[in-house]
């Protein structure tokens, strides 16, 4: 077997020799540091200088110089040379009778001192270990023993600048990939189409990807003629500068050229990302320079230029799509996504633009970054709209109703027309649950009730009902009242927010009632986008369990609402995706409504509510919400104010607000030493800083048959609950019918 030697033929052609006369003691200055980084060419080539400038100088990391040894009295290894190992004599002597190991350890880890030049990685600590004789020769037998020797060590790198032109090293490289060494192996100087001996092994399957072959290119980027190319090493190949640089050797600097100077730019690569990554495996620091390094020749892997030339700067950044891992391991996706916070969750906005959600996120390689999710919260106040606003009304109807054995009635009302049936007016029907119409272009609405005698004759009605799309929802609370014979269904303001929490969906309700008394009880269920979230994220899942008792005093009506809803998928309306989806809550809530003629068509109506949430707040965050709510809504309704048929309603409401509460967090902020990932907790007060308050004036007036006017006058004052939102007004002008 020929006996491996350096990876340099032009060892002896010193290109040039630098005396360095500066005493070991002189500072270095700001001229001279910058004559220093003019000699570090392949450092700058390699983007280094973007790791030095986040404070990365390999300090801490530990390499293994497997070469002919390294001159300890250098001022440049001043206090950084570990105990090395000579293979030659089984011995402590390192001493470089050659120069060659010296250089290769300038290049690695020349200090930033202001003299010569600085390595890639300057602060690392380098062991040398001694394979070559004073000729750069030696035999497989110390390359072997030398390998064994930074295996048992526990070097994490080993740079290995030399090479054969037949096989070698097979059993001792197995035995320091076993040990997780990252090997950085020289591809020689023949010209050949393949990587010599050891850095061919680098393709091998055992190596497991801990071998990284390295070839050299000249200063214009292009392969050196004299380096080997990467051949059937191409998946773990790269190049880097190896043309003429300056490093130690001896008690000064010179210039030299071989795969045997580029290897250590590389090893001082990886020293880089093993400094700010501690627990990276070897195959995962390969890994990351093969991935990120930047393509040369021809696309992808070639048989020339491998992965193509190291690049520090890109190393440095995530690969792949960056993603937040829970306290139980699972990753979301954190470049994805959003979240639109609801009137009653506006505080999180505001804590997002505080920081609140900036957090370590981990790339393809388990590598942490900071990224702030803040950026995918909606921070601008919703816009001000009939829809959102003002709710729904005045919509012609279509319905029916016919006789059923046992005095019962059944009725049927769509928003749209059902099959047979003329539009009716805009009068629901007489029912015990009565519903409001959907603007139009909305979703398909249908309901259906039968009410009518009970069937025990011992109380006054019994009444089974369902609905779906914008009809649900609308039986319960000042929804389900007429009073002053003007009915309060699809009226601004007067829609209960806690049950639009699962309305669109559907509705199953019944009830009983005596002359004053009436009890509900319904079921509602969502699994479909809203008018605010649509095409934002995913559908929106809740379920609500509803139980009313209301009861009439002469002509005013009194009602106590409890609903209890578990909303999946999203936290008090508030709806969102990727890395903060939200894993959803129960909210219980109690609303008290109530109905007072004043005149025979005039009506003071109002509604309080106060609810209670408890949730698993954002599923990859492992959080928990304790939030307290109200909402309320005023309002003087009058029919026939102007002419016959019209109604004007005069209403100031407060949507859903968050009264107090908590909405807390586990934040990764970042990974110790050994990768384990650590979180902190976080709270976020769930009172807003202002209270929005909507102010509404609305005149609708029949225009003949099947068709109405609207006249809206609305102001808007601190919009989602934003004290630096100021105030908003609207006017609208609405014409509905059937034409």
């Amino acid at each position: 077997m020929t006996p491996p030697r350096p990876a340099a033929p032009r060892l002896a052609a010193l290109a040039l020799a630098l005396a360095c006369a500066m005493p070991a003691a002189r500072a270095a200055d700001a001229s001279a540091l910058a004559a220093e980084r003019a000699l570090g060419t392949a450092s700058a080539a390699i983007g280094a200088g973007a790791a030095h400038a986040r404070g990365l100088t390999g300090a801490g990391v530990a390499i293994a110089v497997l070469d002919t040894g390294i001159d300890a009295a250098h001022p440049e290894f001043a206090g950084r040379l570990l105990r090395g190992f000579d293979a030659l004599g089984g011995g402590a002597d390192t001493a470089d009778r050659n120069g060659h190991g010296t250089h290769v350890a300038g290049l690695i880890g020349a200090a930033r001192d202001g003299r010569g030049l600085a390595g890639v990685a300057y602060d690392a600590r380098l062991m040398p270990v001694r394979i070559l004789d004073a000729s750069g020769t030696g035999t497989a037998a110390q390359l072997d023993a030398g390998l064994r020797h930074a295996a048992r060590a526990g070097v994490p790198i080993a740079n290995l600048s030399v090479g054969s032109a037949a096989a070698t090293g097979t059993a001792a490289l197995r035995e320091a990939v076993g040990a997780g060494v990252l090997l950085v192996v020289a591809a020689g100087n023949r010209g050949a189409a393949h990587p010599d001996w050891p850095a061919r092994h680098a393709s091998a399957d055992w190596a497991r990807g801990r071998i990284i072959a390295v070839g050299a290119i000249e200063a214009d980027g292009t392969i050196a003629p004299w380096s080997n190319r990467a051949g059937d090493a191409r998946d773990a190949f790269l190049v880097a500068p190896g043309a003429g640089l300056v490093s130690t050797r001896g008690d000064g600097y010179a210039a030299m050229s071989g795969t045997s100077m580029a290897a250590p730019i590389v090893s001082g690569a990886a020293a880089l990302l093993k400094q700010a990554w501690p627990w990276l495996r070897a195959e995962e620091l390969a890994g990351i320079l093969l991935a990120t390094a930047t393509d040369l020749g021809a696309p992808g892997p070639d048989a020339i230029y491998g992965r193509g030339r190291v690049d520090v700067g890109r190393a440095l950044q995530p690969v792949g799509a960056l993603a937040v891992r829970a306290p139980d391991g699972t990753r979301f996706g954190a470049s994805a996504g959003t979240l639109r916070a609801s009137s009653a969750t506006v505080a999180v906005a505001a804590a997002a633009a505080q920081g609140a959600f900036r957090m370590a996120a981990l790339d393809d390689f388990s590598r942490d970054f900071q990224v702030d999710l803040g950026a995918a919260v909606v921070r601008q106040p919703s816009p001000m709209s009939l829809e959102r606003v003002f709710g729904r009304a005045g919509e012609p109807l279509s319905f029916a109703e016919g006789a059923l054995a046992g005095g019962a009635r059944l009725a049927l009302v769509s928003a749209a027309p059902l099959p047979g049936v003329a539009p009716a007016d805009a009068t629901p029907f007489a029912s015990p649950l009565p519903f409001a119409a959907a603007m139009p272009g909305a979703p398909r609405a249908v309901a259906a009730a039968v009410h009518g005698a009970s069937l025990t004759g011992t109380v006054g009605a019994i009444d089974v009902a369902a609905a779906t799309g914008a009809l649900s929802g609308r039986g319960f609370g000042l929804q389900a009242m007429t009073v002053a014979g003007t009915p309060l269904a699809g009226l601004p303001g007067l829609a209960s927010p806690y049950l639009a929490l699962a309305g669109g969906g559907v509705q199953l309700a019944g009830g009983v009632a005596t002359p004053d008394v009436q009890v509900r009880v319904g079921l509602l269920n969502a699994s479909g986008p809203t008018g605010t979230t649509a095409g934002l994220v995913d559908p929106a899942r809740a379920q609500a369990t509803v139980v009313e008792v209301s009861r009439a005093i002469g002509a005013s009506r009194l009602a106590a609402t409890w609903s209890a809803t578990r909303e999946s998928d999203a936290l008090l309306g508030a709806r969102a995706s990727g890395a903060l989806a939200l894993a959803g809550g129960l909210t219980q809530a109690l609303e008290v409504s109530g109905a007072v003629p004043l005149a025979p068509r005039t009506a003071l109506v109002g509604t309080l509510g106060v609810g209670g949430t408890r949730g698993t707040g954002f599923a990859a965050l492992d959080g928990a919400a304790d939030v307290r709510t109200r909402a309320f809504a005023l309002a003087l309704v009058e029919a026939d104010a102007v002419v016959r048929g019209d109604r004007l309603v005069l209403s100031v409401s407060q949507p859903m607000r968050a009264s107090g509460g908590t909405l807390s967090m586990r934040a990764p902020v970042g990974a110790e030493a050994d990768g384990t990932m650590r979180y902190e907790t976080r709270r976020v007060a769930m009172a807003p800083s202002g209270r929005e308050l909507i102010g509404e004036a609305s005149w609708l007036v029949p225009a003949g048959r099947e068709r109405t006017v609207g006249l809206t006058l609305g102001l808007r004052r601190q919009a989602d609950h934003d004290a630096g939102a100021g105030t908003a007004a609207l006017a609208a002008i609405r014409f509905s019918g059937t034409f």
